[in-house]
């Protein structure tokens, strides 16, 4: 009997679940996946909001990717289509959300095909998702993002220049007694009413159904897959976004009252723009959720490892090019990200990189650094523009020589820049250090060492070696504020005891004195990044003293002889001189108000550093060194002659 019941209860149980099976299944084959269209409502009427259309295009897309066709009366080839199709779209989605053009439309488009199913009403709704018939209810985030839109639709990816040089973007504004670098919500309000109304430089304006459309469109993409309130951004040409970097962290302390309503740090977002911070008033997330989903999601093509609460922060590179770093709690007092763009600076023709008048004299001195092979530091503080002029500064080294560059964190992209040169790009990894990646380096035929930012001992003491042996050229950046700054920092790094090159500061600042040819600082001047001073370096020789030589002398007579050179050598006690050879230096207009620059040569090259670039040198380049020489000092006193106008602008047109 017991054996019977158990039996009857075994079939009964087993049927159920193949019921449910095919009742799940079945239910999956009635969704047209081509389409995207969402199940039938019940309801007569449902609550038409952004929340709502954003959940629908979860649940559309989910439907889609789970969706059985085996159990369907389909032939093999429509099971193919529909099975190539489906995985396309699952494609598309992992690839839009790491920054792919062609998969970012693919998912847009099939949003849009979502809204204009004929159950969502959209004609008559698209006004409940965002109030485009009354702008005083729309969100500033939203707001923001419309002028973006508007903006790139005319400028590309130009968008961000043309709206901040319009609306004087980047002009300090008086806040409290304070000014900042802010883009405030009465500051996008105004701008945003002046659009609208067809005063800006973008004409008469006419948002149309397909307009709003992809902007809806738009905002369901970011707030899905993406990166909601900085989506936009993220695709245009800025320096970097900066996001939970300021304002009280969520849930941390009660700070929403009426007399002290302080910004959470979801409502962080900053923007460099030439070199200048600025803080995005006008944007924010929706959620603490909301950042928290972008961070989780920002830094995963080919990330070195998960974000945790073990680890606290990833540095990562985006699919663009870029350096993504995601920082949580409890390493940090908050969520947030910082995403630097290298690529929205690409490597421009020095020509258009630096300008201010005379431009053409660091432009011709750069480029015979260049030919003549002189090891050469970069220096400057952050944001100055260190990477974009090395990249443009390598457009000059002969081609014959081969590229080796050993990076902490991939950022310079040189083969984006020059793909028909032969260049290979290391960077440490969780199981390659930095010296194992410098060892290798030293094995594969590099002409020209390039360290992408020496902050550490083993890039300086590579960065000396190098420049010493094995390699024709040496190049570097460094943080350093003058070139004594830079030639003591890498010296003090080759005294540390993991480098063990020297125990003596002395010998350690000979040693980088005796390599380092050339300093090139960059400088940024409230957002005005420019090339401040071109310097060489040259080593002093160690000369004998004047008692040396008097073998019969008396000490006092010894004394007196060798009184004026130890004088020297105790109040300047550096084993090397720093010639300048250009500066930078501002000009005012009539109003005393700065406008610009000019460069100024100070000296051409010494005749030991002349020396070593000829050696580098044809017969002919050899000449043509001379020559420019000459028609730079013509230049520095004025000479506006046919001869030299003709020469400028040949020398600005070559690379």
């Amino acid at each position: 009997w017991y054996m019977l019941v158990n039996a009857i209860i075994s079939i009964l149980l087993v049927a159920g679940i193949i019921y449910f099976i095919h009742r799940y299944t079945a239910s999956g084959n009635h969704l047209d996946d081509e389409e995207l269209t969402s199940e039938k409502d019940n309801r007569n009427e449902f609550e038409m909001d952004i929340d709502y259309m954003t959940k629908e295009v979860a649940d559309a897309f989910s439907r889609t990717l789970r969706q059985n066709f085996n159990d369907g009366n389909l032939s093999r080839r429509e099971l193919e289509q529909k099975q190539k199709k489906r995985t396309a779209l699952s494609s598309a989605i992992n690839n839009a959300a790491y920054g792919d053009d062609d998969a970012k439309k693919f998912v847009k488009n099939s949003i849009k095909q979502l809204l204009l199913d004929p159950k969502y009403d959209i004609e008559n709704n698209i006004n409940r998702l965002i109030p485009f018939d009354r702008p005083a209810r729309i969100w500033c985030t939203d707001k923001t993002n419309i002028i973006l839109y508007l903006y790139s639709k005319r400028y590309w990816l130009e968008a961000v220049d043309m709206l901040f040089q319009e609306f004087h973007l980047t002009d300090p504004v008086e806040i409290n007694g304070v000014f900042s670098n802010v883009v405030t919500k009465e500051k996008m309000n105004e701008i945003y009413e002046i659009v609208m109304s067809g005063k800006s430089s973008l004409g008469p304006i006419d948002l149309t159904f397909e307009d709003k459309i992809e902007i809806v469109s738009q905002k369901l993409f970011g707030r899905y897959i993406r990166f909601s309130a900085v989506d936009l951004l993220y695709d245009l040409t800025i320096d970097e976004i900066d996001v939970g970097v300021s304002g009280v962290p969520k849930n941390s302390y009660t700070v929403k009252t009426e007399k002290r309503n302080l910004p959470f740090s979801y409502e962080s977002v900053w923007i460099l723009y030439h070199g200048i911070n600025i803080r995005m008033e006008c944007l924010a997330f929706e959620s603490q959720d909301d950042m928290i989903r972008v961070c989780k999601n920002i830094y995963n093509y080919k990330p070195p490892e998960p974000l945790t609460e073990e680890n606290g922060a990833v540095i990562a590179t985006t699919s663009m090019g870029g350096r993504i770093v995601v920082f949580r709690p409890p390493f940090a007092d908050s969520w947030g990200f910082t995403l630097r763009k290298f690529d929205s600076a690409p490597s421009t023709l020095m020509r258009n990189l630096l300008h201010d008048d005379n431009k053409v004299i660091p432009i011709v001195i750069t480029k015979w650094i260049a030919k003549g092979l002189l090891n050469t530091i970069i220096s400057g503080q952050q944001a100055t523009g260190k990477t974009t002029f090395l990249k443009s500064f390598i457009g000059y080294i002969p081609r014959q020589y081969n590229l080796r560059l050993q990076e902490k964190q991939a950022e310079m992209n040189l083969r984006y820049t020059y793909p028909d040169r032969q260049i290979i790009s290391f960077q440490e990894t969780a199981s390659v250090s930095a010296q194992e990646g410098l060892n290798i380096q030293k094995k594969t035929n590099g002409g020209i060492n390039i360290i992408g930012e020496i902050a550490e001992a083993i890039q300086a003491a590579f960065f000396v070696q190098t420049a010493n042996v094995a390699s024709y050229m040496a190049i570097g950046t460094h943080h350093g504020i003058d070139t004594d700054h830079v030639i003591e920092g890498i010296g003090n790094n080759l005294l540390e005891p993991s480098v063990g090159l020297f125990q003596n500061e002395e010998n350690a600042i000979k040693a980088v004195a005796a390599v380092l040819n050339i300093d090139i600082h960059m400088a940024n001047d409230k957002g005005d990044r420019h090339l401040l001073y071109i310097n060489e370096i040259c080593p002093t020789t160690e000369e004998p003293y004047p008692s040396d030589k008097m073998e019969d002398a008396s000490l006092i007579d010894k004394a007196a002889a060798d009184a004026s050179k130890y004088m020297r050598k105790v109040t300047n006690p550096k084993p090397y001189e720093v010639h300048r050879l250009v500066h930078w230096e501002p000009k005012f207009d009539e109003n005393g108000k700065k406008s610009g620059g000019k460069y100024v040569l100070d000296a051409t090259f010494g005749s030991m550093m002349e020396e070593e670039i000829k050696r580098h040198l044809s017969i002919q380049e050899e000449k043509l060194f001379d020559f420019d020489m000459d028609m730079l000092h013509r230049v520095q006193t004025g000479d506006d002659s046919v001869e030299v106008q003709n020469w400028v602008e040949k020398s600005l047109s070559s690379f």
